[in-house]
């Protein structure tokens, strides 16, 4: 369940689900970079540790060794890695809309497509495989 959630966010997020990026499209939402950003640190990413808002406070460990448990080790590298960098983005945004510099906000919603991408990467040799077994 949590690996079909993060697999399809992150597609989705990419472009590779055939969604189009927010660059290229004029009635995507305006707030769907916040939105998103809600989605994976609120539902998708479990052992966040903090809500898009404010930190989550004591997690369930049985809960995050069960999200953990449907990745392999280079899955779980990417997806820190992706979540690091989500975070940072999303701060360095958040300083952005403080000081009223709107080209931050651009940055982040490029950098973040971009870093979906990358993580998304990491799981190509299982969707290839899951791909080849749904032709059979």
């Amino acid at each position: 369940m949590h690996r079909a959630r993060v697999i399809g966010f992150l597609a989705f997020l990419s472009g590779h689900a055939g969604v189009p990026s927010r660059e290229n499209n004029s009635i995507v939402r305006n707030d769907l970079p916040q939105v998103l950003s809600g989605l994976w640190f609120d539902e998708i990413f479990l052992p966040s540790r903090r809500y898009l808002d404010c930190l989550k406070g004591d997690q369930a460990e049985s809960a995050s060794a069960a999200f953990w448990s449907e990745f392999s080790q280079p899955e779980r590298n990417a997806l820190e890695r992706f979540h690091r960098f989500f975070e940072l983005r999303l701060e360095m945004m958040e300083r952005g809309l403080k000081r009223g510099d709107g080209e931050d906000i651009l940055n982040f919603w490029s950098h973040t497509v971009k870093d979906a991408a990358l993580a998304l990467n990491s799981f190509h040799s299982h969707l290839e495989k899951s791909y080849e077994q749904l032709g059979k």
